[in-house]
């Protein structure tokens, strides 16, 4: 269970590894995950004091990375990091490391780790979180020095002509008020560098790089990988009353899950998607906007923070 830092929510991770690891670099490796454990639990008990808990979070850092370059160490499932989202791609090319120190005023600070295995050859990369710099974040590219920051907590792989891309579904704790959901796509290019975004996510008219859904922090969205619609499916978001349309701090999700399908070049959109989920029967409120103001919770609207459409 990967327990992200927030006075209001965790966010679960499940890692399945089943790659065997032999006893003597198992041994190197259970030693290096006490020793980062001992280095990363002090954050947890400095929760008042953000410049420590950096501080810590950097010495933290620079040990991880090292460990990650160890033999065996791309597929050692570091079970002890409770509070470390540990995502592996399909193909065992890819793994992400990401996690959260909470800073003032209930904002959040992420920190990552790319590992690449290109051919038994094991690179690790920083990322560094730049969501401030990112105004128009549906459509701007991203990369490992500019990174939209969140938790992920599932990979889907899906090829595309000769290419292979990793779709990533996270989470962004934002702040006290409201909370986000973020399908973002990772590619790695032939040197080795990675990017972020790619505009493959098709709406109507809107070719978006990256999804991102805001809702109220109070309220809990549904956002996954569905392989019995092979698609990955969401809930609608709708305002609590047609008055807050355009102010995602009211979106709540109702029980009718939305999806993207991939075509073999885009991610479309899909309204009302068949898919089988636990979810109650759909209740009458929230109230659903004006058809006017329809808007799926997306975050596609260029210049939304100044109004300019």
């Amino acid at each position: 269970m990967f327990k992200p830092f927030s006075l209001f929510c965790l966010v679960p991770f499940l890692v399945v590894l089943s790659v065997p690891v032999l006893s003597q670099q198992a041994d190197v490796l259970v030693h290096a995950e006490e020793r980062l454990l001992e280095i990363f639990t002090p954050i947890t008990t400095e929760a008042q004091d953000f410049s420590k808990m950096e501080e810590i979070n950097k010495r933290f850092v620079e040990e991880l990375k090292k460990v990650l370059l160890l033999d065996s160490a791309f597929f050692f499932p570091f079970d002890s990091l409770v509070n470390i989202g540990k995502q592996t791609s399909p193909d065992g090319r890819v793994r992400v490391f990401t996690w959260n120190i909470p800073g003032p005023r209930m904002t959040q600070k992420y920190f990552g780790l790319v590992v690449l295995n290109q051919n038994g050859i094991v690179s690790v990369l920083e990322l560094v979180d730049k969501r401030e710099e990112f105004f128009q974040p549906h459509v701007e590219l991203g990369s490992a020095e500019k990174w939209f920051g969140a938790l992920y907590y599932e990979i889907v792989q899906q090829a595309v002509n000769d290419d292979t891309l990793y779709v990533l579904l996270g989470v962004d704790l934002n702040n006290a008020f409201s909370s986000k959901r973020i399908i973002d796509v990772l590619s790695v290019g032939k040197n080795g560098d990675i990017a972020f975004g790619k505009p493959i996510f098709r709406l109507k008219n809107h070719i978006m790089s990256r999804v991102v859904f805001e809702y109220s922090a109070r309220a809990a969205m549904v956002l996954r990988w569905d392989e019995s619609c092979n698609s990955i499916v969401f809930n609608s978001l709708v305002p609590l009353q047609p008055m807050f349309a355009g102010n995602y701090q009211y979106y709540v999700p109702d029980s009718m899950l939305n999806g993207f399908s991939f075509d073999g070049t885009y991610w479309n959109f899909v309204e009302d998607i068949d898919a089988r989920n636990p979810i109650r029967e759909r209740n009458p409120l929230p109230t659903q906007p004006e058809k006017e103001n329809f808007d799926p919770g997306f975050l596609y609207r260029s210049g939304r923070e100044t109004g300019v459409q």
